[in-house]
């Protein structure tokens, strides 16, 4: 009843699942004699038999209908002023969709067996290397490989905990007093006790054992492209000196000149020449950016076997990116290691590259002759290149890397040259860099029985201290304090005496 239906909520009929059919709700009922619609309102709803009650609009008539079984829709009319009415059918009956037969899964090709990479063709592996600061108090263990910094250096050299002791004093107040000491094994074999609580350490440690050695490197040169113009980049290079051995016909080497005019006129002049001569193709050729690194390709088809078997030399990519993967195999793992390194500008020929490729493939390492083009320059095979900045000879004063830590038998060792000949050294050079030999313009020579005899004009003893893992280049330090950031990949290394 109305009077029913006006207290509290009223229940809903299971048609309002789908629709707001509930009572008070404005209808029309489809007659099919007539052909049309009448409108009504429901009056009640009989809950057990879902049965609703009708009061037709047009006649007053009621009528009680399942609303389920007859085509019934429901009046929605919108709160907002001015939208039209409209009406909802109260249960639709969906036509079933046909549903479309399934079809035959295709037969799969067998996909073609992929041809078996070549195992020389491999990516260079980085060194991972963890750096942890040493903080006072902490006892690292023997084994451990460690970093000191030497301030009068602003270095780092590396070195390994060999020992430990303890030291007994007594302060002012009377008190005995128990330091403990590391006892520090440095790789240019300089061995110290050291206090960690008054020095700065680093503990170092890689992991696996995939870092290659960085001495006993041979000269190598590197196949590059600038445009369709093929290369080779020339080791041993000082930074900003870098030459580059233009190839003709056939692979021959027809000339040399500078890697920056090679970048210029292979890169940058081809560039204008494929824009044209007209006024705007100017201003594109001068917008060219001059960066090597970035323009030049490193050619993997011209790589030599060593390079291979290193690894990253697989694809063609930009030199630079090129020499940061390489420098990246050291990484931080070589910091604060000692080497010896030949000087810029020493040259090779095609008969040094080809032996450096045989002692590679025989497993052996052989020193490359080469020759020096500040000491004897050459024509022809051998490129002059003179270095006016570099001495040929190391200055009498001239100071090593690191102080000793014996500086009486420096003393000695320095009291027994004389003006007329030079006496045997009977002792390992304690600053890992290489032994004094600035008295050796005597012709006779020193004597190398004991200790190694290069001097600075074959080899220049450095320590490494530095790392930059944008470029891949190693920081150097050199016996006289000089400092040089290189590609350690394009230097002929060697083991530093001691």
């Amino acid at each position: 009843s109305r009077a029913g239906a006006g207290g509290g909520r009223r229940p809903a009929s299971s048609l309002s699942r789908t629709r707001a059919c509930e009572v008070g709700a404005t209808v029309r009922v489809w007659w099919p004699d007539d052909a049309q619609f009448y409108e009504a309102r429901i009056k009640a709803w009989d809950r057990e038999r879902d049965v609703h009650t009708l009061l037709y609009i047009l006649d007053g008539v009621e009528e009680e209908l399942d609303l389920k079984k007859e085509r019934v829709e429901l009046r929605y009319k919108p709160h907002k002023r001015g939208a039209k009415e409209s009406w909802l059918p109260i249960r639709e009956k969906k036509e079933k969709k046909e549903k479309k037969p399934k079809k035959e899964p295709k037969e799969r090709k067998p996909r073609a067996p992929k041809p078996p990479k070549d195992p020389r063709e491999k990516g260079v592996k980085r060194a991972e290397v963890t750096v942890e600061k040493v903080g006072k108090g902490r006892t690292v263990p023997v084994g451990a490989n460690v970093r000191v910094f030497w301030p009068l250096d602003d270095a780092w050299y590396g070195g390994k905990v060999v020992g430990h002791e303890t030291k007994e004093s007594v302060n002012k107040q009377g008190e005995l007093k128990v330091t403990e000491l590391h006892t520090v094994l440095y790789h240019d074999g300089v061995q110290e006790d050291l206090n960690f609580d008054k020095e700065k350490v680093q503990a170092v440690s890689a992991a696996g054992d995939g870092i290659p050695p960085v001495d006993g490197n041979p000269p190598c040169r590197v196949p590059i492209v600038g445009g369709t113009q093929p290369g080779w980049i020339l080791p041993n290079a000082s930074r900003g000196a870098e030459r580059v051995a233009v190839c003709g016909e056939g692979g021959v080497v027809v000339r040399e000149m500078s890697l920056p005019d090679f970048h210029d006129e292979c890169v940058v002049s081809a560039a204008g020449d494929a824009a044209g001569d007209d006024a705007e193709s100017g201003k594109v050729a001068g917008n060219v950016v001059k960066r090597w690194r970035r323009t030049l390709s490193f050619d993997p088809a011209r790589c030599c076997e060593r390079l291979r078997r290193r690894g990253g030399c697989a694809k063609a990519v930009s030199i630079g990116r090129w020499l940061q993967n390489q420098g990246a195999a050291w990484g931080e793992a070589v910091v604060g290691r000692p080497v010896k390194v030949r000087p810029s500008g020493w040259a090779y020929g095609e008969r040094d590259y080809a032996e450096a490729e045989r002692s590679v493939a025989s497993g052996r390492e052989a020193e490359v002759a080469g020759s020096n083009p500040a000491e004897a320059a050459r024509v022809g095979e051998k490129r002059k290149e003179p270095e006016p900045d570099e001495p040929n000879e190391p200055d009498a004063d001239e100071s090593a890397v690191r102080p000793s830590s014996q500086p009486e038998k420096d003393e000695e060792a320095a009291g027994g040259s004389t003006g007329d000949g030079k006496t045997a050294i009977e002792q390992a050079d304690d600053d890992g860099l290489g032994p004094d030999t600035s008295d050796d313009d005597d012709g006779l020579g020193p004597d190398t029985s004991d200790v190694d005899a290069d001097d600075e004009t074959e080899w220049r003893a450095a320590s490494i201290v530095g790392f930059n893992a944008q470029t891949g280049d190693h920081q150097m330090l050199y016996s006289d304090g000089t400092r040089e950031w290189l590609p350690l990949i394009l230097r002929e290394t060697k083991a530093a005496s001691f």
